[in-house]
């Protein structure tokens, strides 16, 4: 029986499993965002707190995958959200105030 067991098995060896997640952080670090399924994101988003605590990581779901029917989630990163918020002042027409 597998009771208290916090990490999920996802029918991968241990080195696979971290293997697939520090690729996953290097690409969310790099990029911002990750597309990724719901379970495996919510693996993710424990580890990314772990490293670091004061990160704002939000889920988007975005569809199911038409193999399997899974649903794939966005994982976004706070500082990612802000970037794409702000606006941009680029061209001539652009005024420093």
């Amino acid at each position: 029986m597998n009771h208290n067991s916090k990490i999920k098995n996802y029918n991968m060896s241990s080195a696979h499993k971290k293997a697939l997640f520090e690729g996953q952080v290097k690409s969310f670090d790099q990029r911002g965002f990750i597309e990724t399924t719901a379970a495996k994101a919510k693996e993710l988003k424990k580890v990314l707190q772990s490293q670091n605590p004061n990160l704002k990581i939000h889920t988007v779901k975005m569809y199911n995958r038409k193999g399997d029917n899974a649903a794939v989630v966005r994982v976004i990163s706070g500082n990612y959200l802000e970037k794409l918020n702000t606006p941009k002042s680029t061209g001539k027409n652009a005024k420093n105030n």
